[in-house]
């Protein structure tokens, strides 16, 4: 099943997201070899889910409720490397992290 899934740091520390074509997930839960996710807008009314074993998709590609969050994806992942870079600048400003 031919699909872009593109695995991103979640929100919250130690959790991941997935991106695929342009709507994110989050993980919902893992049994087995499997990891079950839903729409990261599951909270609005979109009850997409989808199921990877082994980062490749096994679902059908879902239809949403909604447009797909690209510009909403394209923040998250820069706010994820900028979070990750300032971890390690223990002792320097904000300016010098965002800066370099």
């Amino acid at each position: 099943m031919a699909s872009n899934l593109q695995f991103v740091p979640g929100r919250n520390a130690g959790s991941l997201s997935l991106i695929l074509n342009g709507y994110r997930f989050i993980l919902n839960r893992r049994k087995d070899d499997a990891t079950y996710w839903k729409c990261s807008l599951f909270r609005t009314g979109c009850s997409t889910r989808i199921t990877t074993v082994d980062e490749q998709l096994m679902s059908p590609v879902p239809v949403h409720t909604h447009e797909p969050q690209h510009a909403e994806n394209t923040v998250h992942i820069a706010d994820q490397q900028l979070k990750k870079r300032a971890a390690g600048y223990s002792a320097q400003t904000s300016y010098t992290v965002i800066s370099d």
